[in-house]
């Protein structure tokens, strides 16, 4: 695992384990490559279900500035299941 990932993983992590977020997807594109895909939480807090890579979020954030970390509080939102 890298730096960067560890240190978003810890991030979000510490965010779930406080109660200041449900569930937090990150993931981190440098030069078109995934260089983080972290999650943390449930997507579903009746249910229990965890928040994965493939769990839909509605928020799209793009950051094209080195070294700026951008962030958006997000709700996971889950449609019927196909």
């Amino acid at each position: 695992m890298s730096e960067i990932q560890e240190q978003i993983q810890r991030h979000i992590d510490a965010l779930v384990g406080a109660g200041a977020e449900t569930g937090v997807q990150d993931a981190v594109y440098q030069d078109g490559a995934l260089i983080v895909d972290a999650v943390a939480g449930t997507a579903d807090p009746a249910g229990g279900r965890p928040v994965t890579s493939g769990t839909p979020i509605f928020s799209v954030i793009w950051c094209g500035t080195p070294g700026v970390y951008a962030r958006e509080e997000t709700t996971a939102r889950e449609g019927p299941q196909a």
